[in-house]
């Protein structure tokens, strides 16, 4: 016997629904085991040993030695350590913010002893933000520092402001390499005020 008109049609959009059904749950499906791969991914590098990780940082820092003119700059370090300050961060082991600051100091300290002044420090004065890719150490040290509002232009990026933010948290002076730089910076800003013409 032929179905009403009616009948039918409500049996395909049964159907149909049916069907939307199980689509959506193989999406879903495939979406939750996505998500497991991206936490087990974390997990994965947060068992890489944070302490690990913080002591490349620390290594690198403390043995940085940034070139000795105007062009010493951030970007001298390494992908790695861009890559292993940032997971510090996402993991919330805050001990390696006094090396993130010695390796500003160090730059700002080369920038006062051959020219007498700072610099721009990101790569590409033209941006008119702090680019995570092109200057990761800037960008980690501004998530920590919020010197620049990152919703703003920013003109210019002087490469004083780690120098700065130490002298606001003096704490960070406990650590004795950081101290020696602060102490080393604050020698030199006496003898250009008392030499200005003389150079390094």
């Amino acid at each position: 016997m032929k179905l009403p008109p009616l009948i039918s049609l409500w049996t395909i959009l049964i159907a149909a629904s049916c069907a939307s059904e199980t689509s959506t749950k193989k999406t879903i499906s495939s979406y939750e085991k996505k998500a497991d791969t991206v936490v087990n991914k974390f997990e994965i590098l947060s068992n890489d040993s944070l302490l690990s990780l913080l002591n490349r940082v620390k290594i690198f820092a403390e043995n940085f030695t940034p070139k000795s003119n105007s062009g010493a700059s951030l970007s001298e370090a390494p992908d790695s350590i861009a890559y292993s300050f940032k997971q510090l961060r996402i993991h919330g082991n805050n001990e390696y913010i006094k090396y993130l600051v010695l390796i500003l100091v160090k730059v700002y300290r080369t920038h006062l002893k051959c020219c007498h002044q700072g610099y721009e420090l990101r790569k590409n004065a033209y941006y008119m933000g702090i680019d995570s890719i092109a200057d990761p150490l800037l960008y980690e040290f501004n998530l920590i520092s919020k010197t620049y509002d990152r919703a703003k232009p920013i003109e210019f990026v002087h490469s004083g402001i780690g120098q700065t933010w130490l002298d606001e948290n003096k704490y960070l002076l406990e650590y004795d390499t950081l101290k020696r730089e602060d102490k080393e910076i604050e020698k030199i800003g006496a003898g250009i005020l008392k030499e200005p013409n003389k150079y390094y």
